[in-house]
């Protein structure tokens, strides 16, 4: 695994997710080579971040199944972790040809029903390696709303959340508190417009 900031919180979700969700953690994809990330990102003409390079080479998300719900594969709450094929298949489709959002956003998780969390690249802006949802029947709109202050804290939030119960699986599907799960994410994502606002 390519390491970076993020590294020793990417081994801990490693270990929650086998200890609370080992069925999800046979179905993460190997993680990717250097050399294998840059040969999949370079048709988006996008540089990714060194986490985005710990991430992808720790695990290569998820291949889903039509027959099987998709919230067997969530992560968390509306999160199946894209596999970097995808994420770059989706970005190419969704940003670069249709203009669903901006081209500085990078898909890393999404629902399968239409929700995207897409990681800001543009080192100028403010919101410079936060989470962004992409929602726009949650959110009534098609503008982004930052959800989560960085990866680095979307990550603790899911480790906080699985070592306090507050996320659990249930025959295979994850259920979740949702009140316990706003007041954590809202604690650990204090500049997150998401979780204060709505």
């Amino acid at each position: 695994m390519i390491e970076s900031g993020i590294t020793p919180a990417v081994d801990r979700l490693g270990e929650v997710i086998g200890q609370f969700h080992p069925a999800l953690m046979q179905q993460l994809q190997p993680g990717l080579s250097p050399g294998d990330i840059d040969k999949l990102i370079a048709s988006a003409r996008v540089q990714l971040t060194a986490e985005l390079y710990t991430l992808f080479s720790w695990k290569n998300g998820v291949v889903t199944f039509a027959d099987i719900p998709l919230e067997t594969f969530q992560i968390f709450p509306m999160g199946i972790p894209y596999s970097l094929a995808n994420a770059v298949d989706t970005y190419r489709t969704d940003s670069l040809q249709q203009h669903q959002f901006e081209t500085n956003y990078f898909p890393l998780f999404y629902s399968g029903y239409g929700d995207i969390f897409l990681y800001n690249l543009d080192e100028s802006s403010p919101t410079y390696e936060m989470i962004s949802l992409y929602s726009p029947e949650l959110l009534g709109k098609n503008t982004l709303e930052t959800i989560y202050d960085s990866l680095s804290s979307l990550l603790e939030t899911v480790i906080a959340c699985y070592e306090k119960k507050i996320f659990w699986i249930d025959q295979g599907v994850l259920k979740f508190d949702s009140d316990a799960h706003y007041k954590v994410a809202s604690e650990l994502n204090s500049n997150s417009y998401y979780w204060q606002y709505m």
